[in-house]
C-alpha cells in the first residue's frame, strides 16, 4: 500500500488527513502536503540533501513540531522540500534527509502547523495523522 493524502475543508485554514502503511510514512506524506500547497505537483528536488532531527514530547506534537521546521526551513532559504526520506521516526524523535529545490512562485503560503484538530495513530493495518495548516 502507498501513502495518501486529502484536503479537507476548514474554515480559515487547510485541514489535511494522510495515511500510510508506517508512522515514518506518514511524516513523509505530511511533508508532501507542504511541498504541493507551495508550488504544486511535479517539482523536482535539486539542492544538496538537508539532515534534520527533529525532537518532541509525543507523537503528536512532535508532527507539528516536524512541519514547522519544514516551514521554517522553506521561509528562510526560498526553497520547497520535494524530496524527503524519514530514516526514522518513533513516538518522539524523526531523523530525516530533505531534498530542496526553488519553485517558480509560491502558490500557497503556509505560516505554521497548529495544535488544532490534531491526531497521530494507528488504525489497523496503517497509520493516519490529521493536521490544520495555518496558511
Amino acid at each position: 500500500m502507498t501513502a495518501s493524502h486529502a484536503f479537507e475543508e476548514h474554515v480559515g485554514e487547510v485541514r489535511v488527513r494522510v495515511e500510510a502503511p508506517t508512522l515514518a510514512g506518514v511524516f513523509e506524506e505530511a511533508a508532501a502536503v507542504l511541498c504541493e500547497l507551495a508550488a504544486g505537483a511535479g517539482v523536482r528536488a535539486t539542492a544538496e540533501p538537508e539532515r534534520v532531527v527533529v525532537r518532541a514530547a509525543d507523537r503528536e506534537a512532535l508532527l507539528v513540531d516536524w512541519l514547522n521546521e519544514i516551514v521554517y526551513r522553506s521561509e528562510s532559504s526560498a526553497r520547497v522540500y520535494p524530496e524527503v526520506r524519514v530514516e526514522r521516526a518513533s513516538d518522539r524523535e524523526i531523523e530525516a534527509t530533505l531534498r530542496g529545490a526553488e519553485p517558480a512562485a509560491i502558490r500557497t503560503a503556509v505560516k505554521a502547523a497548529t495544535m488544532h484538530d490534531l491526531f497521530v495513530r494507528r488504525e489497523g493495518d496503517r497509520w493516519a495523522a490529521r493536521f490544520v495548516l495555518d496558511v
